[in-house]
């Protein structure tokens, strides 16, 4: 809401899909879902993200390898700070 807070330069969202996220909740922490991570959650949750209008809202595929998702961010970031004047950086 604009009213209260502007409007960010950028918004980055990692999306994977949610039978990834849900193998990585249980190998990764070693435990089950909480009642906010359960597939139907994420899955509604995915939605209403991948509907978020904007230029500046910027969608990174987060089921590649760290590095490549790494690189994906710093090019979104660098062609940001790229743009703008230098008496600003």
């Amino acid at each position: 809401n604009e009213e209260f807070a502007p409007r960010p330069d950028l918004v980055l969202l990692l999306f994977l899909p949610t039978g990834e996220s849900l193998h990585r909740i249980r190998s990764m922490r070693q435990e089950e879902p909480n009642d906010f991570e359960k597939q139907s959650s994420l899955h509604a949750v995915a939605a209403l993200f991948a509907r978020l209008p904007g230029t500046h809202i910027k969608h990174i595929d987060a089921s590649a390898a760290i590095d490549l998702v790494h690189e994906r961010i710093m090019e979104q970031v660098m062609k940001l700070l790229s743009a703008l004047p230098t008496q600003v950086l």
